[in-house]
């Protein structure tokens, strides 16, 4: 079982996630699966079916997932006394994949860069990184979920960038 993975955050460091996208590979194709908290009472519920689901995966491919997002999962897990297990044969981090390669020159290594120069595909009606958490808050406080439909899409397209790049660098993705 191959899976992707990408997650959204309220901040930085012991604050909420709200969304866990993960991609999975299966017989019929890709399929995105997405788990929201629509408050920030549903945290938990969200981290316990994510560990629900990766619990069937043998690889786990994420962009600065082994820096960032698994670990941030288990923070958050361990805030709430979850236990969080994540026995995955191989976890791919897309990132190191990407500093790897020699014949791709950009000015840096961050996702939206790679889908740029890499894939060739510039993002239309997406929301920058750094407006996520407050347009989860507003969309919390007010129910409004205008701002919420481009968050899960930011989410959606991360992950098949993710998956985009590991298609186009094979070799090294087999081997990481």
């Amino acid at each position: 079982q191959l899976a992707f993975l990408d997650i959204e955050t309220t901040g930085l460091g012991g604050t909420p996630l709200f969304l866990v996208g993960i991609l999975h590979i299966g017989t019929r194709g890709p399929h995105i699966h997405q788990l929201l908290a629509r408050h920030y009472g549903e945290e938990p519920a969200v981290l316990a079916a994510t560990n629900r689901m990766l619990r069937e995966v043998q690889v786990l491919v994420s962009f600065n997932g082994r820096s960032f997002d698994v670990p941030y999962l288990q923070s958050r897990a361990s805030y709430y006394g979850m236990e969080w297990r994540l026995e995955v044969a191989r976890h791919v981090d897309m990132l190191h994949v990407a500093r790897r390669q020699r014949e791709v020159s950009v000015p840096d290594h961050r996702l939206i860069t790679l889908e740029r120069r890499i894939c060739r595909r510039r993002r239309e009606g997406d929301i920058p990184g750094s407006l996520i958490p407050a347009a989860y808050h507003r969309f919390v406080d007010t129910g409004e979920s205008d701002e919420l439909a481009t968050i899960i899409y930011h989410n959606q397209v991360d992950l098949l960038t993710t998956m985009e790049l590991a298609a186009r660098w094979p070799e090294d993705f087999a081997s990481a």
